[in-house]
Formats: structure tokens, C-alpha cells, sequence
């Protein structure tokens, strides 16, 4: 709540770290190299504030502030007794943000310091705007018994500490920082070595995310402090790399829901900053999978075909009831004119020469261009190459969506891209049971109309699907709900077009990209290559393979998924490395959907109130790949 002179009321809810950096960092920032990094300690005065005596309930301050603190321990070089957290359900009266205690813990913390050291205050909770003057409410305060800002810029600018960080993380929070000194620029002038982050700026309003259990500032500030704004991988997060990926991540938020939050960042050329600094340790390892021991979805049961034999090609193909080809008789090269035996749907395959059933094999499964200039057996001739260069399984189906005109409308799903769907899984569960697929390794491709059903069926599959990508194809953002896409944002997924292509590609190829970075696709790119509306299958084969043989496959395992609170649930993040010797990574680290992160390889975590929890796990090698895996918990 912000209470100002003029009578104007409004919610004032925290500031973070992250976000301030997001509006106003200047570009001679961002190329700063090797800051300085004092070795001295580090301590923080995290304070969160929801229940108060004489002010409005708030819901997320005491989650923000909780969560920072375990970041700050377990990922940011902090000592746990350096870290005092201020909650108004602290057990210790000391450790209760009050009148009494809050500007006095600031004081202390602040006088403890000492030269190269770093300090680093959080305030989340109501502020307001008195007489020109900022002011934070503590939980037994109200508009005529707040701490004034200039009582905290008085503390920092007694410390000897060579850094110090403010943070507010309130609605109008840049308005309040405006009212010590009567802009927001002299308060951090005035105290050297003092860097500030507001968390909006004084006529916008900090919102929650979209679980309205912590701030969408501190969500963003909370995974670039964890090391995700860590942008040239030295185990240092300095404020330019924060304020940067605050600054990417606030405005694809603010794309994809229409919603303006403005954070702030003072002074505009601050000194070089290092917040946090990752420990030198050893992380906790994953499990260690060998591709025989990697999981794998079960086939459906399968249906039996009819007596006798089916053609392959050439080949007399006698089925039996487990659909195990018999040994030596797997086919290679062309395979021509098959169909699945649910939905009787034609696909063409090519089966590498190399081929060795005691091996898994990637599977390409593409989707051909439009039914005028290109058809399936076209399209399964030009993978040849790249099937023999990276020893590829080969699919091409005929797809009803590249013969015709889609109808693609906001809630609507063209049928022909369902019949497509339907029988592009059943010929994948066929094909699994006929040859060694390596199920970590399955990729989803269309080339021109083609890509409609590329990205249609693999985002609307990840569990299935690793990879997608589209070659010189179209795009409409109809394609997939917003729900739908958040459920495959883990996923890699490449766009190319021609430098001389058709009319409308790269149109429609800037469109995806827009479409994939706003809905928090981590690992989406989009490439301008020469040449014109060619398909490319060199382009995409290099892609793939390069995920394939370099980047961690990843999955998660929960037990249970589902079930009443409080719900008790044991993760395990199952990891296989490809290129690595002993399938080591750097590290881990889960976002457990409640405001909860853990590096931990397998973290026991409980759920104490229902609700569907996004549960989001990165994992970085030691090439600095980061790989994601998600999944949902239903607390009922």
C-alpha cells in the first residue's frame, strides 16, 4: 500500500534484486569484463512482510524473501549465518521485522562489514510515499511509524563495506526510492559503492506470477542470482549480467501477458559488481545412465494385424505377436508404401546401411512440404544423405495438413492437423517396436506447409519428441494454446528460412520466434541461412545430432505425482551426459513450483497446500549446455 501527501492510495508490494537492472542498464555495462570481485564476506538483511497490524494483508513478501535466502545460501557464496531473514512468522522476536528490530538489524549487519566486503538489503513489503520522504513499513508500523529510506542510506553510507546492494521489491517502488532526497539518483550518489533495484517504476504496480505466490520480479531475480544470468560462465553473477536477464526475462513476461512492469536500476553506470559468487565445491552428481539403462516409454499394446504377411518394400515381413522382427531380417536402405496398422496411414522410411539392431537409433519423422510440389517419398529421398552421414531412422508419412488450406483459428484445431497427430504416434509406437529407437532422440521436422504439423504435433508431445524443427516453413501462432506451450518450454526447437525465400516465410519465421521466446522457450533459434525456400535436411541433421551427441538427456522421476496435502514428494533428476567420460555435470538446480529451489540430485519436498505445481529442473554439463526437463505435481 502506498500512502502519499496528496492522499493517493495503491498497492506497494517488494523489491528485488533482479529486475531494476532490467530498464536503464547501459550498454557499456553489459561488455564489461572481469569486474572486480572483493574476496571479502558477504551479508544480507532479507526482510518479508504479509501479515500487518494496521496495513492491508499481502501474500507473497514472506515467499520472496524466503526463497532469496536459500539462493543466496546454497548458490551465491553467502554464509548461512551471514543471512539474517526478517519474517513476521520468524520463531525468534529478534528475526521479527519491527519497529524495533528492522532498522536496528540493518545497523548491525551494515557496522559488521568491513573493507572488500558486500551488503545486500531486501525490503518486500508495503512502502509509502510521506512528505517527499520514503518510508518501509515493518509489521507493527503504519503510515506515522515507518523507517525512513534515509535512516538505511544513513546505515549503508557508515559501512565499510566496498559493495552494497538495496533492493525494494514494492508496487510504486520507484516512487518510493524517489522520496529520500527527492529522486532516487541522489540517495545512491550520495553513498559510494551503493547500487539500488527497484522493482517498478512509481506509477506501475510489482505483480505477482502466475501462481500469485511470489512476485514475478522476484522469480526472475531468484534464477539469475541461482546462476542463469551467469552469461560468460566465470561462476560470477555481477549486476550488469543480473540487470540483464532481469531485463530479457521481465519483457518477454510482459509480451506474453500484455502487463507492464518497469524495474529500476540506479545509478545508470554503477561500479562493476559482483553480487554473487557460486562456492568452489563439487555439486552433487545425477545418477549416471548408460543408454541401456536409459527410461524409456513403454509401447501401447499393439494391434494385431491381419493373418499372414505385411509388404515392407520388398521384403515379406511375417509379423509376430510381440511385432519383434525376426533376427537378420531387419531391411535397410528405401522402404517404400507401408502403413500403420491403427489408422492405415501411407509413410515412406529409410533405414540407415549401418544399421545394427543391438544399437538405438535416432528417428527424424518429417513432415513434407505442399501436396502439390512435394509429397512423402520425395521427401524421404532427400534425408538419404543425412541419414547415411549421422546414421539416421528415416520417416515420412503423408500428411493431410501440407495437402490442403488450413483453417488456423484462435480455439480452433483443424482437423487435419488432429488426423495427422493421430497417425503420426501410432506409426512412431510402430516403428519402436520394429527397430532400436533411441527414445531420447526422436525429432519432429517440416519442411514449408509441412511445419504447420511439425510444430503442432511435437509441441503438443514433448514427452515424445526432443526436438523441433521447421525448414523454410510456415508458422501461425494459433497453432497450439498458450497452456500447450508452457507444458513443452523445456524443448529445443530451430526455425530457418532462405535469404531469398517466399514471400511470407521469414515473416512467418520472425512470427515463431516471437511466439517461442515470449512463452519462455529457453532453448528456441531462428536462422537466417543463404540460399532460397530450400529444405535443407543438412541444416536440420547438424541441429539435431549436435543436441543428440553433446547436450545432457534429461528427465525427471517423482513419486508420487499426485496426491492430498500435505503431499510429500521425492525427486530424482535422472541425467545421461553423451560426451562426457564418467556422465558427470556441473550442476543442478530445481524450481519445485511453490517458491522452493534445490540443487540437490534428489530432493525430498513437501506440498503444503493444493494446487498444480509446475516443477522445472536445469541441468548444465560441463560445456555449459543447459538442458530442462518439467513436470506437474497435483496437490488435491
Amino acid at each position: 500500500m502506498r500512502i502519499s501527501g496528496s492522499g493517493h492510495q495503491g498497492v506497494l508490494p517488494i523489491l528485488r534484486l533482479a529486475p531494476l537492472v532490467v530498464a536503464v542498464i547501459p550498454a557499456v555495462l553489459m561488455a564489461a569484463e572481469n569486474p572486480p570481485d572483493p574476496e571479502g564476506e558477504r551479508f544480507a538483511v532479507l526482510i518479508g512482510i504479509d501479515e500487518y497490524q494496521a496495513l492491508g494483508k499481502l501474500t507473497v513478501c514472506r515467499n520472496d524473501a524466503k526463497a532469496l535466502a536459500q539462493v543466496l545460501i546454497e548458490s551465491g557464496g553467502y554464509a548461512e549465518g551471514r543471512v539474517i531473514l526478517m519474517t513476521d512468522d520468524a520463531a525468534e522476536p529478534q528475526n521479527r521485522p519491527t519497529q524495533a528490530t528492522m532498522k536496528r538489524r540493518i545497523e548491525q549487519v551494515a557496522s559488521l562489514a568491513g573493507e572488500g566486503d558486500t551488503v545486500l538489503v531486501y525490503f518486500s513489503g508495503h512502502g509509502i510515499t510521506k512528505d517527499g520522504q520514503g518510508y518501509l513499513v515493518p509489521m507493527d508500523g503504519d503510515a506515522n511509524s515507518a523507517v525512513p529510506l534515509a535512516s538505511v542510506k544513513d546505515a549503508l553510507a557508515k559501512s565499510k563495506a566496498a559493495s552494497k546492494v538495496l533492493i525494494l521489491d514494492a508496487c510504486h517502488a520507484g516512487s518510493a526510492a524517489k522520496g529520500v532526497g527527492g529522486i532516487a539518483p541522489s540517495l545512491a550518489a550520495d553513498v559510494p559503492g551503493l547500487v539500488m533495484f527497484l522493482s517498478s517504476a512509481a506509477d506501475q504496480v510489482s505483480y505477482p506470477d502466475e501462481n500469485g505466490t511470489r512476485s514475478i520480479f522476484s522469480k526472475y531475480l531468484a534464477e539469475g542470482l541461482s546462476g542463469a544470468a551467469d552469461g560468460d560462465a566465470d561462476e560470477t553473477v555481477t549486476v550488469a549480467e543480473l540487470g540483464a536477464f532481469v531485463n530479457r526475462s521481465m519483457k518477454d513476461w510482459s509480451l506474453a501477458t500484455g502487463k507492464t512492469q518497469t524495474p529500476l536500476f540506479y545509478p545508470e553506470r554503477p561500479p562493476a559488481l559482483v553480487v554473487t559468487r557460486a562456492r568452489k565445491r563439487v555439486p552433487p552428481q545425477p545418477p549416471i545412465l548408460t543408454p541401456a539403462q536409459t527410461p524409456v516409454r513403454s509401447p501401447p499394446t499393439p494391434v494385431k494385424p491381419p493373418p499372414g504377411a505385411v509388404q515392407i518394400g520388398k521384403v515379406s515381413w511375417p509379423y509376430e505377436d510381440s511385432w519383434r522382427p525376426p533376427p537378420g531380417s531387419v531391411p535397410k536402405g528405401k522402404i517404400d508404401a507401408q502403413k500403420d496398422a491403427v489408422t492405415g496411414r501411407k509413410y515412406y522410411l529409410y533405414v540407415p546401411s549401418n544399421y545394427d539392431p543391438a544399437r538405438a537409433y535416432p528417428l527424424v519423422v518429417s513432415a513434407h512440404g505442399a501436396g502439390l510440389f512435394d509429397g512423402a517419398k520425395k521427401d524421404r529421398d532427400r534425408w538419404i544423405d543425412c541419414a547415411e552421414r549421422y546414421g539416421l531412422l528415416v520417416c515420412c508419412p503423408e500428411f493431410e495438413s501440407a495437402k490442403s488450406s488450413l483453417r488456423l483459428q484462435a480455439g480452433e484445431v483443424a482437423p487435419e492437423l488432429v488426423r495427422d497427430e493421430k497417425a503420426t504416434l501410432a506409426i512412431i509406437e510402430e516403428l519402436k517396436v520394429r527397430f532400436h529407437v533411441n527414445c531420447e532422440a526422436v525429432l519432429m521436422t517440416g519442411f514449408g506447409r509441412g511445419a504447420y504439423a511439425a510444430h503442432f504435433i511435437g509441441i503438443r508431445h514433448p514427452e515424445i519428441f526432443r526436438s523441433v524443427v521447421g525448414r523454410c516453413g510456415d508458422f501461425n501462432e494459433h497453432l497450439v494454446s498458450n497452456e500447450v506451450a508452457r507444458r513443452a518450454s523445456h524443448m529445443h526447437i530451430f526455425a530457418f528460412f532462405g535469404e531469398r525465400d517466399l514471400s511470407g516465410v521469414d515473416e512467418m519465421n520472425r512470427n515463431a520466434n516471437f511466439y517461442y521466446t515470449t512463452r519462455g522457450f529457453r532453448n528456441f533459434a531462428l536462422r537466417r541461412l543463404p540460399g532460397g525456400h530450400d529444405s535443407n535436411e543438412t541444416a536440420a541433421g547438424i541441429y539435431f545430432m549436435n543436441i543428440v551427441n553433446h547436450w545432457p538427456a534429461t528427465r525427471i522421476e517423482a513419486t508420487p505425482t499426485r496426491g492430498k496435502a500435505p503431499l510429500s514428494v521425492t525427486f530424482r533428476a535422472l541425467v545421461r551426459d553423451p560426451d562426457s567420460r564418467d556422465g558427470r555435470v556441473d550442476s543442478v538446480l530445481w524450481n519445485l513450483g511453490d517458491n522452493m529451489v534445490s540443487s540437490s540430485p534428489e530432493p525430498v519436498h513437501s506440498y503444503e497446500s493444493p494446487g498444480l505445481y509446475n516443477v522445472f529442473l536445469t541441468v548444465v554439463d560441463l560445456d555449459g549446455h543447459h538442458e530442462y526437463a518439467q513436470l506437474w505435481i497435483l496437490v488435491e
